[in-house]
């Protein structure tokens, strides 16, 4: 009865679901909201983007109506200094996210950290339903460890060790440049308070990320130095593998992480020689283990500056073809080319190496 009053939506969901649905967006409270506040863009989130719930059918005004999300929300700064880049809100579509920000209740040691999303799947993972009981192991995965950005020294950015719960660390990130541009998103999170609280002799870490949406993919600049010690760099990326359909595949100058309908096809370089290798974490409170990609540099270093080419693909597609090349120009020795070519289209960045915050150019 309930589905005949909830109609089932583009998206693919629109099923019932009792009691606890998971990680699912259920309909009842954006129904709510769209009865209350006469709100349409509530509405079409019910509707086209969520579960429903026996108690949807309490709150369900068909009198609303819905509204799609616009084209100018496609590229979100978020007042907490959350950024998402997308190319629409079908199932099929690609999104990039980052944490930047300050602490709040409820959280990860996760400042710069990255989620990816596109053709259906989850191609880099934020995990979820991790254990409230700090002396287990998977406690960790709360941590920097847990997520998709830089380590240094094996460390990120300060989380506490269960005293608070899961309430708010003490690490704070900020957005410092956001911006769009004809057919592509850009923005810049600088994290170093976060890294310091753990690391003193951490100068700075920023992440920038340019966004392709329409190309589905996304160059991930990460720039680090520290003050005196010469340290070992690593960013690392994890497989969605709650299911236990992931996997992951590192090796040369990229990696890959694999979903059944879609894969993320990664490639690398930087100011290091850089090596990736596939690993996974196992927990007894998990039917799957977590599954990961680490990228090292070779040796150690007082400076780390790197690129990461990510481009989502439908499983069976070819690869793009990608290059990334620092310029043998003595008088610009800081000058990286990215070029990537794929789906017809060509992209060229060029990423200058200097200061704290590295400077770009898309032609």
């Amino acid at each position: 009865v309930l589905a005949m009053y909830l109609p089932s939506d583009i998206y693919g969901h629109g099923s019932i679901t009792f009691g606890d649905a998971g990680n699912s967006l259920q309909s009842q409270v954006s129904l709510w909201v769209a009865s209350e506040a006469r709100d349409g863009l509530s509405q079409y989130i019910a509707l086209n983007l969520s579960d429903h719930h026996p108690l949807s059918l309490l709150y369900y005004d068909p009198t609303v109506e819905a509204e799609p999300p616009s084209t100018s929300s496609h590229f979100t700064e978020l007042d907490l200094d959350w950024v998402i880049s997308r190319s629409g809100y079908n199932r099929d579509d690609f999104v990039i996210a980052m944490r930047s920000g300050e602490p709040m209740n409820h959280e990860h040691g996760d400042r710069n950290s990255i989620q990816l999303k596109s053709h259906g799947e989850i191609l880099l993972a934020d995990h979820r339903r991790l254990t409230y009981w700090a002396l287990e192991p998977e406690w960790e995965w709360r941590g920097s460890a847990g997520h998709n950005m830089l380590l240094i020294n094996g460390l990120g950015v300060q989380y506490h060790n269960g005293e608070e719960g899961t309430n708010e660390s003490k690490s704070h990130a900020k957005i410092v440049r956001a911006g769009e541009r004809d057919g592509y998103h850009f923005w810049a999170s600088d994290a170093t308070q976060g890294y310091q609280l753990l690391n003193p002799d951490v100068e700075s870490v920023t992440r920038s990320v340019i966004s392709f949406p329409d190309l589905a993919t996304a160059v991930v600049i990460d720039k680090a130095i520290t003050k005196s010690s010469e340290s070992e760099f690593k960013m690392r990326w994890h497989v969605e593998n709650a299911d236990g359909l992931g996997s992951a595949e590192g090796g040369g100058d990229g990696f890959v992480i694999k979903r059944p309908t879609a894969r993320l096809s990664a490639m690398f370089g930087g100011s290091a020689t850089l090596t990736a290798a596939a690993d996974s974490f196992k927990t007894q409170n998990k039917e799957y283990p977590f599954r990961f990609v680490d990228v090292t540099a070779d040796g150690s270093s007082n400076e780390f500056f790197g690129i990461t080419v990510l481009a989502a693909l439908p499983s069976m597609s070819p690869d793009p073809v990608v290059s990334i090349a620092k310029s043998a120009d003595p008088e610009a020795s800081g000058l990286w080319t990215v070029r990537i070519e794929r789906d017809g289209f060509v992209v060229v960045v060029h990423v200058t190496d200097g200061g704290t915050v590295p400077e770009f150019m898309v032609r």
